[in-house]
């Protein structure tokens, strides 16, 4: 959509920091603790490697999450990147909806 508001931060900085935040926010949590991811395997924006169900728990991560397993944030950031799902066509206006950029009402508009 060429909004410069959607483009927060690159794509491996992103990356990065999803990674940062994985590892010193959610890895210090109880093993036992439950999560509720928002994109999994069966998602329109789930990676290939991803698992297909919709809840897990940190200590199921911690042993069997693929991408979490990368030594760092740049083999993390390139492992998310060779192994994602393109991003759907409508994309941009989704992303621009979750930001409060527009309204539902225009992204009915869009066809979204």
């Amino acid at each position: 959509m060429g909004d410069q508001a959607l483009d927060v931060m690159g794509e491996e900085e992103r990356a990065q920091t999803q990674y940062k935040s994985i590892k010193e926010k959610l890895y210090t949590l109880p093993d036992h603790v439950e999560v509720f991811p928002n994109h999994y395997g069966g998602s329109a924006c789930g990676g290939v490697n991803m698992s297909g169900k919709a809840t897990s728990t940190i200590a199921f991560e911690k042993r069997f999450n693929l991408a979490m397993r990368q030594s760092t944030p740049q083999e993390f950031a390139a492992f998310v990147k060779e192994t994602a799902k393109p991003f759907p066509d409508n994309y941009g206006h989704i992303k621009s909806y979750n930001l409060g950029l527009i309204t539902r009402e225009q992204l009915k508009e869009a066809g979204v």
